[in-house]
């Protein structure tokens, strides 16, 4: 396996309850902000079959979800307070590439001809996710 950052042990549980067994994973790298914006923990997985997404945080840590996921906190594990968990099969993705912006960056896939931003992260990530 190999991985960019290390793996806490509330993520490798997460993905353990999903049947993603860490012998399949092939890369991992962590990014920090949603979609919206909003600062979080992320963690981009990568298997031969799938890129796998989860978005939230560390039950410890003083963010505080806003907008929908305040209202829906997900999966809660043992350390770790899930928003979001999205797979993209390889299958299906046509492209993939890192998006560097002003002061953020953007991974997306194109799938069936259209653009999907899958996660987003400051420029402290920028290294992980080139």
């Amino acid at each position: 396996m190999e991985r960019f950052d290390p793996m806490p042990a509330y993520i490798v549980t997460a993905l353990s309850r999903r049947n993603i067994n860490q012998s399949c994973i092939k890369l991992v790298a962590s990014a920090d902000l949603t979609i919206d914006g909003d600062f979080c923990e992320a963690w981009v997985v990568v298997t031969n079959e799938k890129i796998i997404v989860l978005t939230g945080e560390e039950k410890d840590n003083k963010l505080k979800p806003s907008g929908i996921n305040a209202r829906n906190p997900g999966i809660q594990e043992n350390n770790w307070n899930e928003f979001e968990y999205k797979e993209y099969s390889i299958q299906d993705i046509e492209e993939i590439k890192a998006e560097n912006l002003i002061s953020t960056g953007m991974l997306t896939v194109k799938i069936s001809g259209e653009d999907r931003i899958i996660c987003c992260y400051s420029n402290t990530h920028l290294r992980n996710l080139e």
